[in-house]
């Protein structure tokens, strides 16, 4: 793909005002940042091993993790920030089938979903979303996402018991192109742009490698109906990133969060009234 001509004036002035318009929209995308979490491979006799990104969720004091069917693994942990790392004891996890390969590399809607069984931090519990923080689905065009989560790199090396983890958190927009050149299902999966190059201060920058967002949140800015006032609604879950190539151009690929609601309705009937009352489906 073509790389920006800087010298266009008017292209790095349109660039810098959309820029202005995407940053004052940042501070309502707080409480999804906050619910986004690193996922840790724990191990007995090593330090804990990055491995992907979450998103915790609360229904009705039933408190759920969020991510990928791919990065589920067995001795999970999970962590804010520079949290402590909370190990995951008993739980029970719904997922997607596996795919032709007999894992979840080739499954094609790749959404998994654990439900604690013992309690989980205050801190925790405190920034997981409820189902008034999801998307409803309705379509717009032009809406603003947001893609949170951490990347797997030199920076992500935990201690024994801390996270120290590169947390990432980024605007872009639908890639609507990407579902026929990727033969990507709109309705169960939302491709977002993701290019190899950015402007930022007026300067073109490589953008980053996506390693470890997987599990990460896709979030859009909505108007609610209700107080007719802007707010950030979770509406997938990061699975996937196809790279730019010479005719195609990048995105990242996430599972629609009702996949993920959709096993917690078939495994967890009690919730079942709350999830059709919030007429997600």
């Amino acid at each position: 793909m073509k790389k920006f001509n800087l010298k266009d004036k008017k292209l790095i002035s349109d660039i810098e005002l959309h820029d202005q318009e995407i940053n004052a929209l940042f501070p309502l995308t707080e409480r999804i940042q906050n619910a986004t979490v690193a996922l840790f491979k724990c191990h007995k006799m090593k330090k804990p091993e990055l491995i992907g990104s979450g998103v915790l969720f609360n229904i009705l004091s039933h408190y759920f993790l969020f991510t990928a069917a791919h990065v589920y693994t067995s001795n999970i942990g999970i962590a804010l920030k520079t949290e402590p790392i909370f190990e995951i004891q008993k739980s029970d996890w719904f997922s997607s089938l596996d795919g032709q390969s007999g894992t979840h590399e080739d499954d094609n809607i790749d959404a998994a979903v654990c439900y604690f069984l013992t309690d989980i931090p205050e801190e925790l519990k405190k920034n997981a979303l409820m189902l008034d923080d999801v998307d409803t689905g309705r379509h717009d065009e032009n809406s603003t996402y947001f893609i949170s989560g951490y990347l797997i790199s030199k920076l992500s090396r935990p201690t024994y018991d801390r996270c120290i983890a590169n947390g990432i958190h980024f605007n872009t927009s639908e890639s609507h192109g990407s579902y026929d050149v990727y033969d990507i299902n709109r309705k169960t999966h939302l491709a977002t742009v993701y290019k190899k190059y950015a402007i930022k201060n007026s300067e073109q920058r490589t953008m980053f490698k996506p390693n470890g967002l997987s599990g990460g949140s896709m979030s859009r800015i909505i108007v609610d109906d209700a107080t007719k006032e802007k707010k950030c609604v979770l509406s997938a879950i990061v699975v996937e990133h196809k790279p730019e190539e010479r005719l195609k151009a990048g995105c990242i690929v996430g599972s629609r969060i009702q996949y993920h609601l959709s096993y917690i309705w078939e495994y967890m009937p009690e919730l079942r009234l709350a999830i059709d009352n919030s007429n997600i489906f």
